[in-house]
């Protein structure tokens, strides 16, 4: 919640703020907080980091990855899950 905060102090699409806030969905899609990471998916804007997208050892495309995660959220939201 703090780094939510941290997020919150920065304009949306700033890309100052984009590799914390890439860091931030990761983390909260892992805590299963997905509307959380929807929000931090909207403030991001167009700014997608290799870093943590990279981290993932089965898939080497870290910018597929970002956009498999960002649609698995908004699949997840519509669907009304939390």
């Amino acid at each position: 919640d703090r780094a939510a905060a941290l997020s919150a102090a920065h304009p949306a699409a700033d890309p100052w703020a984009a590799e914390l806030r890439n860091l931030l969905v990761y983390v909260l899609v892992r805590l299963g907080r997905h509307r959380d990471a929807a929000e931090q998916l909207r403030l991001t804007g167009p700014y997608v980091t290799s870093f943590p997208w990279d981290r993932d050892t089965d898939d080497p495309d870290p910018l597929g990855r970002f956009l498999q995660v960002r649609a698995d959220v908004r699949a997840h939201l519509e669907t009304g899950a939390h």
